[in-house]
C-alpha cells in the first residue's frame, strides 16, 4: 500500500487489521463474505486516496517555482490499473455472492 509508505505505524496498523480480518473469517466462516466485502471496499478506498494524493502533489509541484515532479510513470499507472481492476472484481463478486446467498441459492 504505497499510500502508507512514509507512515510505518499506519502501515503496521493496516497489516494488523488485514490479519484480524483473516482471523475473523477463520473464527466466523459464515461472515466471511461480508468481511471480505468490507476489506475490499477499504482497499479500494485507500488505493483511490493514494492516487488522488499523488495527483494533488503533482499539481502542487506544477504550481511551484521548481520543476514539475510527475509520480505517474507507466509502471505506476499499470500497477494502479491492475490493483483497481482486481479490487473491483473482488468487491463486485463478493456483493453478487451476498445477494445470491440471501436468495437461498449458493454461488
Amino acid at each position: 500500500m504505497s499510500l502508507l509508505d512514509g507512515h510505518p505505524v499506519l502501515r503496521a496498523t493496516y497489516y494488523v487489521l488485514s490479519m484480524l480480518c483473516g482471523v475473523a473469517i477463520a473464527v466466523v466462516p459464515s461472515a466471511a463474505r461480508a468481511i471480505a466485502i468490507g476489506e475490499s471496499a477499504a482497499n479500494l478506498a485507500l488505493l483511490l486516496v493514494g492516487f488522488m494524493l499523488a495527483y494533488l502533489s503533482m499539481l502542487d509541484s506544477a504550481a511551484g517555482p521548481g520543476p514539475m515532479v510527475n509520480p505517474f510513470t507507466p509502471e505506476t499507472i499499470a500497477n494502479f490499473a491492475i490493483s483497481a481492476a482486481w479490487g473491483y472484481v473482488s468487491y463486485a463478486r463478493g456483493l453478487q455472492g451476498l445477494v445470491v446467498g440471501r436468495r437461498g441459492v449458493e454461488s
